[in-house]
């Protein structure tokens, strides 16, 4: 598992993250969401309003998670260059989980 550390940006209020993912093997135990519940706390104590987080296209499992814990998706065309289209989340904070 890995889990990036919360950055909240001083002049928009979004909080980052570049990287949350699990192996293979805890996918499907809560293990993400409990990464990105803490992630969540640690942007909005960094005094983020939003969150914000990034993703290829391909990577259908991403989008489909993301969903899940209520994020808006927008595929942006070149977003990575030109011709290479990533999804963009955002959410509104806090993050209530069920």
């Amino acid at each position: 598992m890995s889990c990036s550390s919360a950055w909240a940006g001083h002049t928009d209020r979004v909080g980052r993250r570049s990287l949350i993912a699990t192996r293979d093997d805890a996918r499907g135990t809560g293990l993400g969401r409990r990464l990105y519940t803490a992630f969540a706390q640690a942007a909005e104590g960094l005094g983020a309003w939003r969150l914000k987080a990034i993703t290829s296209v391909a990577n259908t499992g991403s989008i489909a998670f993301h969903r899940s814990l209520g994020f808006d998706v927008k595929i942006v065309d070149d977003y990575d260059g030109p011709g290479r289209p990533m999804a963009v989340f955002h959410r509104d904070l806090p993050l209530v989980l069920p």
